[in-house]
């Protein structure tokens, strides 16, 4: 089945004609193609850039709960929507999909799984590019039993935050160490 049969796609507002530099009654979270990693949105959503608008952006633009943003240009980032980032709005690069025929979790899932077949999809030579029709082609695998889905999700997210406080960890880890050696370099120099 194609992904436009199973899901509505759209792409990112271009900001640079939407905003305002008149602080108005519109004002939005917005999440770039910077603040998507691998593993989901890099910033909290209170450490979004805030811009403001003239007018209301439609609710199609605007992010809802279980919504996938797809970069479109190498890497190919899949971030799943929570309940933090409702409301937000995404740049022209960055897509959005929003499962309509099968669960959203699972589409996230198997487009995370399967990033080499979004690869056949680019067009381009330097720089492969994801178009939203190229995507909208897209066929997904979707001949599985609902229980499936429900344990296979329920693997992935567990799977998914194991990795994201790894990654925390690691991070953590590597401010402690920069942290120790300068405060050693600064006892030593006294």
């Amino acid at each position: 089945m194609k992904l436009n049969e199973i899901a509505t796609l759209s792409l990112g507002i271009m900001k640079n004609r939407y905003t305002s530099s008149i602080k108005t009654m519109f004002k939005y979270k917005i999440i770039e193609s910077t603040d998507i990693g691998e593993i989901g949105i890099n910033k909290a959503s209170d450490q979004l850039q805030e811009l403001y608008f003239e007018n209301k952006i439609s609710d199609k633009m605007t992010l809802k709960k279980n919504d996938i943003l797809m970069k479109m240009f190498p890497p190919y980032s899949i971030s799943y929507i929570e309940e933090e980032y409702v409301g937000c709005v995404v740049v022209s690069n960055i897509a959005i999909i929003r499962a309509i025929k099968i669960d959203s979790n699972y589409l996230y899932l198997y487009l995370r799984n399967n990033k080499v077949l979004l690869y056949y999809l680019t067009e381009g030579t330097t720089i492969k590019l994801l178009s939203l029709n190229s995507l909208k082609s897209l066929n997904i695998d979707n001949n599985i039993s609902e229980q499936d889905i429900e344990y296979k999700c329920r693997i992935a997210k567990l799977l998914d935050r194991q990795e994201f406080l790894l990654k925390r960890k690691i991070k953590l880890i590597n401010f402690q160490k920069e942290y120790y050696f300068k405060l050693k370099g600064e006892r030593n120099g006294k």
